[in-house]
């Protein structure tokens, strides 16, 4: 509907200006009330005169009067303000920020770099008294460890000392820093640099201590694991000395001792352990009386002659075992003189000279038994047998193998 009104209206308007007869005469019409309204009477020439001025410059087109050089210049900026309005803007945004925000940032970039420099300086200080207390502790652990005798002795604990003096010296050093307790806008640059080398400097020293401190677990837990087998070994080596043995027979203890120091040494209790019953076997052979006794048994061999060259160099062995009070036999340590190997046998061959040889060969040769058995006895605490037979030597040579 308004847009038919719309057309209407346009469509009227043509017509009023088309109709140039009826327009004259609104034009002259309206000349006429302008001047009564003044009170001014007008001749009808003066009237027609004014409507032909009217009509005379209706369509003429008339250029409008010449601008200066400042209207024409705002005219110009008005028409390019698309190229220079926008860019305009901003940069005086910008001068804006620079000359309001700018020193206000910078206050605040500067005391976020003094407070960032205060907290790295704290940090320090920290990190200072907790490394001096982790240090400290490390240091007496040392010291205990160092003061108990078994851990003195341990190649693996003297390896671990080695480490310690120089990453506690390292620490103490790394202490010795000075850090100031309040940073200043003068000195924060120089303080921050301080702060974070020391930091770095006491997380390195508290890693190494660390880890020797894990060092020094390690080490307590397997000298726990190994003291008992030292106590053992002491107990073993203090029941020896009261058998009272000659020192030739306590001489025969002495490498197993050592084999059982050494695997507490280097921590090995399953081989100190084995060591230790190496040690009380033998110790219970020498706490045992004994005779040596040919073996005289159906089926078996008695004695055994040996042949050294096609010279005819000859030696002759008995073939012994040894018996405790109720008869049974019991194993002795052996050394065979042919090569050399030592261990414990049930049965073994004792050199003994050629006419005692003959004399048990012909004793077994009457009825298939030695009846003379007896070759030598053991005292109790005592390992060396006195012989009754002829062995070649006051300690005769032995054999394994037959």
């Amino acid at each position: 509907m308004a847009l038919i009104d719309e057309m209407r209206f346009s469509q009227a308007e043509l017509q009023k200006q088309l109709d140039l007869p009826k327009h004259r005469l609104r034009v002259a019409e309206q000349i006429r009330e302008f001047y009564r309204a003044k009170g001014i009477e007008v001749e009808d020439a003066l009237v027609e005169e004014g409507v032909r001025n009217f009509f005379a410059n209706r369509l003429t087109y008339q250029a409008p009067a010449t601008f200066g050089s400042m209207t024409r210049l705002l005219a110009r900026v008005y028409i390019t303000r698309g190229r220079w309005l926008l860019p305009t803007v901003g940069v005086l945004g910008v001068g804006l920020w620079v000359l309001l925000v700018a020193p206000s940032v910078s206050e605040f970039s500067a005391q976020a770099s003094l407070s960032a420099a205060q907290g790295r300086v704290d940090e320090a200080r920290a990190l200072v008294a907790s490394h001096a207390g982790q240090r400290e502790q490390l240091e007496k652990r040392v010291s205990t460890l160092k003061a108990d005798g078994l851990v003195a002795n341990l190649p693996a604990a003297r390896q671990v000392f080695e480490q310690t003096g120089p990453v506690l010296e390292t620490a103490r050093a790394a202490e010795r820093i000075t850090l100031p307790v309040h940073v200043t806008e003068q000195s924060y640059k120089e303080d921050s640099k301080l702060a974070a080398s020391a930091v770095k400097s006491l997380k390195k020293d508290s890693a190494d201590m660390k880890a020797l401190a894990t060092q020094l677990d390690t080490l307590s837990a397997q000298t726990d694991t190994i003291r008992p087998w030292l106590t053992k070994l002491q107990d073993a080596q203090e029941q020896v000395r009261k058998m009272g043995l000659s020192n030739a027979d306590a001489g025969q203890f002495q490498p197993l001792f050592a084999k059982v120091d050494q695997a507490v040494k280097v921590m090995d209790a399953t081989a100190a352990e084995q060591g230790l019953k190496e040690v009380e076997q033998l110790r219970a052979i020498a706490a045992t009386p004994l005779t040596l006794e040919v073996v005289s048994r159906t089926g078996e061999k008695s004695m055994v002659e040996r042949n050294f060259d096609p010279t005819g160099g000859k030696s002759w062995y008995l073939l012994a075992e040894a018996l405790d009070a109720s008869g049974n036999v019991v194993p002795l340590p052996i050394t065979s003189v042919e090569t050399g190997e030592r261990r414990y046998a049930s049965i073994f061959g004792v050199r003994v000279n050629q006419a005692t040889y003959q004399a048990a060969k012909n004793d077994k040769q009457a009825d298939g038994l030695v009846d003379d058995r007896l070759m030598g006895k053991k005292a109790a605490n005592s390992l060396s047998f006195t012989f009754v037979k002829g062995p070649v030597k006051t300690k005769p040579d032995y054999i394994l193998e037959w």
